[in-house]
């Protein structure tokens, strides 16, 4: 995990997140058959016509992700945050 830091130490280094979508990408054109990444696709506040995709061809990053949001979720929302995680399951 990496260190916690503090906005006024980034200066003006980050977007705000608009809309967050999640979806399994399939190499046919159809959609069929079966998927072989995961998407994660932003739109940031101030940038309507563009839209940002992180695309994980494998499970270590994705893994690293996810392992990472939970803890620091866990550390900043504590219970609230584990009851939302019990729930979207």
């Amino acid at each position: 995990m990496s260190e916690p830091r503090n906005l006024s130490e980034m200066g003006q280094r980050f977007v705000e997140i608009e809309m967050v979508d999640i979806a399994e990408w399939h190499p046919a054109q159809d959609g069929r058959g079966s998927p072989t990444q995961v998407h994660v696709m932003l739109q940031l506040k101030g940038q309507p016509d563009t839209l940002h995709v992180l695309r994980f061809h494998g499970p270590d990053t994705l893994a690293m992700i996810v392992n990472a949001l939970t803890a620091h979720g866990t550390n900043v929302f504590g219970r609230d945050f584990a009851r939302q995680l019990r729930r979207a399951r």
